[in-house]
């Protein structure tokens, strides 16, 4: 076997494992919380794509009423020249950028959209994830959700 072919299949072997802490989030999800002390809801499909080396993580926050409120889309990966996991996050008015995300010794994951931006903290539940979004300087959430398992992910990987 050439030695590219071996690096490659290192790095194949490498993502995936280093993808691991973030597998909870594959399915799909009905979540309940608040956002600015309002009551929302919201859905989540998380789904494995390629070759099951990108999560990618579609949420849609909507009011009581079922109106659309917020809507994004992550991809997350195991980028082995960093040794770390990234996430690159979509949202309207065609914005995105990529951040590092760091696992805590719970299990929780969490990044940070700078210094003045939304940490984002993602952690595995008994029946789910939860979901809370912290603005610099606060104490509290201002975006708190608790995601249920409702379904599965589709994509076969």
């Amino acid at each position: 076997m050439s030695d590219d072919l071996t690096a490659w299949q290192a790095r194949t072997s490498l993502c995936l494992e280093g993808l691991d802490p973030l597998r909870f989030l594959v399915g799909r999800f009905e979540g309940r919380g608040t956002d600015s002390g309002e009551p929302i809801l919201a859905t989540a499909h998380g789904r494995l794509l390629l070759d099951g080396s990108w999560l990618e993580l579609r949420e849609r926050l909507l009011g009581p009423d079922g109106d659309l409120l917020y809507e994004d889309f992550a991809l997350y990966r195991f980028d082995p020249t960093e040794e770390g996991l990234r996430v690159l996050h979509f949202m309207e008015r065609a914005w995105h950028a990529q951040y590092p995300v760091h696992v805590d010794a719970d299990g929780a994951a969490h990044w940070t959209t700078g210094p003045v931006g939304p940490r984002v903290r993602l952690e595995a539940t008994e029946d789910g994830w939860c979901s809370r979004v912290t603005m610099p300087g606060d104490d509290a959430p201002t975006t708190a959700l608790n995601y249920r398992r409702v379904g599965t992910d589709e994509s076969g990987v």
